[in-house]
C-alpha cells in the first residue's frame, strides 16, 4: 500500500517521455485547508472592518469591542489566537520532523512571543519610551517596528524559507500572507504622516486603520493556514 502510495506520485512515462502526472496537489485535503483560510482570512476582515465603521458613525468609536484600534477589542484577540495557533502549527512540524527543527523551534518561539506582545501590550509599553529617542509628534508608531525590526526580520526569513520548502500552494499563501503583514507594518510606520493633516474620529485616518488591520488580520490568518497545509502535506511528502 505504501509503493501504491509513492507511485501514485511520480511522474508516469509515455511513448513521448514524461507526461503530467497527479501529485499532492490533487490532495482534497490542501484545497480544503487553503480555501478555508482564505474564506476565514476574507470574512474576518469585512466583518472587523464593517464593524469598525459602524462603531465610528454610529457610536463616535466609543463601544471598544469592535475598535479595530483599541487592544481591548475582539479583533485584537482574534490576531492573538490566529498568531498563537501558527505557533502551534509550527512547533508541531518541529516534533515531527528531524530537518530543520531548530529553526522550527526558534519559528515557533517568535511566534509565540508575538502572540504574546499583542496580548499584553508590550510594543506598546516600548513605545511608551519613543519620546526619549525620536523628538516628533506620534513617533511610537514608528519607534516600535525600529525595535523589533531584528525579531520581525528573523520571523519573516523563516518563514518565508518554509514556505519554499512547502507544498507549492501552501507556499504562496504564506507569502502572500508575509507581504500582507509588510503592509501593515509599513502603514504603522508611516501614520504619523496622517496626524499632519487628520485625527482619531476623522474618516480618513480611521480608513487607514481599517486597511492597516485588515491586512495584519487577513495576513495572520494566511500564514496559518499555509503552515496547516504544509503540516497535513509535509509528512505524506516525505514518506
Amino acid at each position: 500500500m505504501q509503493r501504491d502510495r509513492v507511485r501514485s506520485l511520480t511522474l508516469p512515462q509515455s511513448a513521448n517521455g514524461p507526461a503530467p502526472a497527479a501529485t499532492i496537489d490533487d490532495d482534497p485535503a490542501v484545497g480544503r485547508t487553503l480555501a478555508g483560510a482564505w474564506f476565514l482570512a476574507v470574512a474576518a476582515v469585512v466583518v472587523q472592518s464593517a464593524a469598525h465603521l459602524i462603531d465610528l458613525v454610529a457610536f463616535d468609536l466609543s463601544v471598544n469591542l469592535i475598535n479595530v484600534d483599541s487592544d481591548t477589542s475582539v479583533f485584537s484577540w482574534a490576531s492573538v489566537v490566529t498568531v498563537g495557533a501558527a505557533a502551534v502549527i509550527v512547533l508541531l512540524m518541529a516534533a515531527s520532523l528531524a530537518a530543520n527543527r531548530g529553526r522550527l523551534l526558534l519559528l515557533s518561539g517568535l511566534l509565540a512571543f508575538f502572540s504574546l506582545d499583542d496580548a499584553v501590550e508590550i510594543h506598546e509599553r516600548i513605545s511608551s519610551q519613543a519620546s526619549r529617542f525620536l523628538d516628533f509628534p506620534h513617533s511610537s508608531r514608528l519607534f516600535w517596528p525600529l525595535v523589533f525590526l531584528p525579531l520581525l526580520a528573523t520571523a519573516f526569513a523563516l518563514l518565508w524559507s518554509l514556505a519554499r520548502r512547502s507544498h507549492p500552494s501552501a507556499g504562496r499563501t504564506i507569502r502572500l500572507g508575509l507581504l500582507l503583514l509588510v503592509g501593515a507594518v509599513m502603514l504603522e510606520a508611516a501614520s504619523p504622516l496622517l496626524f499632519t493633516a487628520w485625527n482619531h474620529g476623522d474618516l480618513p485616518y480611521e480608513l487607514e486603520v481599517v486597511v492597516e488591520e485588515g491586512l495584519e488580520l487577513g495576513g495572520w490568518i494566511l500564514i496559518a493556514g499555509g503552515l496547516a497545509t504544509t503540516l497535513v502535506t509535509r509528512p505524506a511528502s516525505a514518506r
